[in-house]
């Protein structure tokens, strides 16, 4: 076997040190590869460096003014282009490296080199997403799923949303059809809004005005890509929120919401403007991270040349192009209108990436590495446990903003809707009466707004609802396979305000009544940080003096109120307000016990795992006897304390 380049190391997929395995096979990838390294191996003689310096010279001409500088971060995966990003070392120390061009390269023709048996081919990125290539690429992918892929339904007529855009012959003819429970073809688009004052919208004043011409003039730029894009697919209908529900009416809204996710999930196609930060932005836009392709050549020892083909493009060193989709990927409403689509488009700022319930390929004609963010796959087959699937759901959807903080239950009442078809549970605030003495535990990442907290939302304090930002579910960390779970709480009931137009929507006020064991316990906050400059609290059993681990919701304070007897007390309670120290009365709810898996850190320490979990509890300020929710606690304990009795309790 010949000697390996000591710089390159012939960039083998194969190598001991530099080689990993991605879902899509295997991957050479070398972070510290020196210009200088590979311009002295060029010279002894190594092809596979000359052909980076011939692709340095044809992007960074000066390159070699600065080449004691430069460090390269080389990608070579299994038949797929390779990846060389140009990185300058500052002087600054612990400066960040300044990243100077990303090129990938592939062979021109489908011949295969035999001293880069790896290298493969690859489709060239247009620099605008409008040009007609691109729409060649949606059209081969269409025809693909629908010929071949089962999961995704072939092409067959699903029912209309209530109301759709007819697009008729030209941008003349645009108008607003009720539908009538009729049938056809039609795509949806999932967008970012932007100012809602900029963007067209159906009202009641509106409605009748549209049905007969909505003008092509003022529709914002997405729409009107959008609108093109539909017509290049041969579809005659599709569905815009910002029309086809009429937008001051609180009842039609409200109607239409519940039935959102339906109307995503009987698309034919979804057109997501991924990259486009408001309707004003567009979808064909130019790429400026994309470089014309340019031409050269790997020249083999034997002397035999072959025509490679580079192009710069943004760097792929994560484990996808879409492990960031842009600014539709913040925003909370598109997260149901991604899971639950067929079929979606994502228009990215530098390239187009298909998804369906069976692949995800990008522009360049590759399979997406790693299809853990494919929403559309992981709702269609749910490859964990319809629970497990709801629990990732909502942990991949709470951190999402909203403009109106009332839509965080309304905003996936479709992918709620969708759970209930496929399981039959009963529906209580954004969770399932049958796992809720479970998931009534779960943690926020709170300690983000201690210092600054936003307004208090309007939900239980049991429910992940009422908290701004992530959530994670305890049983999320829990290996169900092969470790038991003892619950030891019983939800006895609930009271609460299920909307009437939407039962998935918003409840603003909900109790529960819950029986189980109940912990009194001492929580203190002295204004003192830990290690990562969050704020460290203290929370203490009062029967055995233990301390316990605690997660805190949001921003807490100890505020007046009043007890059963009418009397002044003081009670820990969530309040929109910068935290200052306190010490108080809470309760520890102990709901089950399980042993969560270990993570590296527990392991490399010795800590054990945590096994029992619960919630904690503050008095309500203004309702006597009835608790709230201030956080989550868990401890190592294989079980309740015998000490600690058992007691129905009311939650709101």
């Amino acid at each position: 076997m010949a000697k390996k380049c000591e710089a390159c190391r012939n960039l083998d997929s194969n190598d001991v040190v530099y080689s990993s395995e991605w879902t899509t096979g295997r991957v050479f990838q070398d972070n510290y590869l020196h210009a200088s390294d590979a311009i002295r191996k060029s010279r002894e003689g190594c092809p596979i460096c000359s052909l980076i310096l011939n692709i340095l010279d044809l992007f960074l001409p000066d390159w070699r003014l600065k080449q004691e500088k430069l460090r390269l971060d080389v990608l070579a995966p299994d038949n797929r282009p390779f990846e060389v990003r140009v990185n300058e070392v500052p002087e600054e120390p612990n400066a960040l490296l300044r990243e100077l061009v990303n090129v990938q390269f592939s062979i021109a023709n489908k011949d295969s080199i035999p001293e880069l048996p790896n290298l493969g081919t690859s489709r060239i990125l247009e620099r605008n997403a409008g040009n007609a290539n691109c729409l060649r690429f949606i059209q081969d992918r269409i025809s693909q799923c629908t010929s071949k892929h089962h999961l995704s339904h072939s092409a067959v007529e699903a029912a209309l949303p209530k109301r759709v855009i007819d697009l008729g012959r030209d941008n003349d003819s645009l108008r607003l059809h009720e539908t009538e429970n009729s049938k056809g073809f039609y795509a949806a688009l999932s967008y970012c809004w932007g100012p809602a004052n900029a963007l067209i919208k159906s009202t009641s004043a509106t409605l009748d005005i549209f049905k007969r011409e909505i003008p092509w003039c003022q529709l914002p730029k997405t729409l009107q890509d959008a609108i093109h894009i539909t017509r290049k697919l041969k579809l005659r209908y599709i569905w815009i929120d910002c029309l086809c529900i009429i937008q001051d009416s609180r009842k039609d809204w409200e109607t239409e919401a519940e039935k959102m996710g339906s109307y995503y999930k009987n698309a034919f196609i979804t057109v997501a403007a991924s990259s486009s930060k408001t309707a004003q932005s567009g979808i064909f836009t130019e790429r400026s991270a994309v470089s014309e392709p340019k031409e050269t050549q790997f020249t083999s020892k034997s002397g035999v040349n072959y025509p490679i083909i580079a192009q710069a493009r943004p760097a792929r060193l994560w484990p996808s192009p879409v492990h960031d989709l842009g600014p539709l990927t913040e925003r909370g409403w598109t997260f149901q209108e991604h899971a639950l689509s067929r079929r979606m488009i994502h228009f990215l700022e530098s390239e187009i990436v298909w998804e369906c319930s069976s692949e995800m390929i990008s522009e360049d004609g590759h399979q997406i590495r790693d299809d853990t963010y494919s929403l559309i796959r992981e709702f269609t087959h749910f490859r964990s446990s319809p629970e497990d699937a709801w629990r990732l759901c909502i942990r991949a959807y709470s951190d999402r903003a909203l403009s109106n903080l009332s839509d965080k239950l309304p905003a996936i009442s479709g992918i709620a809707s969708h759970f209930q078809e496929q399981k039959g549970h009963n529906y209580i605030v954004g969770m399932w009466r049958e796992t809720l003495a479970v998931d009534i535990v779960w943690s926020s990442w709170g300690w983000v707004e201690l210092n600054n907290p936003p307004q208090m939302l309007q939900a239980p304090s049991w429910s992940w609802a009422s908290i701004h930002g992530g959530v994670a579910f305890a049983m999320e960390t829990i290996n169900q396979t092969t470790t038991p779970i003892t619950v030891h709480c019983t939800i006895l009931g609930f009271l609460g305000d299920t909307p009437e137009t939407n039962r998935f929507g918003e409840v603003r006020y909900g109790m529960l009544e819950v029986s189980g064991p109940l912990q009194e316990a001492e929580l203190e906050y002295a204004g003192e940080l830990n290690d990562f400059g969050i704020p460290k609290f203290r929370l203490t059993a009062l029967d055995q003096g233990q301390h316990l681990t605690f997660f805190v919701d949001t921003s807490l304070a100890q505020v007046d109120a009043r007890d059963l007897n009418g009397l002044a007390t003081k009670v820990i309670s969530r309040k929109s307000a910068p935290i200052v120290p306190f010490r108080g009365k809470v309760w520890c709810l102990w709901c089950f016990t399980a042993e969560q898996e270990a993570s590296d850190t527990q392991e490399w320490f010795g800590i054990e795992p945590m096994r029992l979990n619960g919630i904690v509890l503050g008095e309500s300020p203004e309702n006597p006897g009835i608790y709230r929710r201030v956080g989550s606690v868990c401890t190592s304990e294989h079980t309740v304390p015998s000490t600690v009795p058992t007691k129905i309790i009311r939650i709101e």
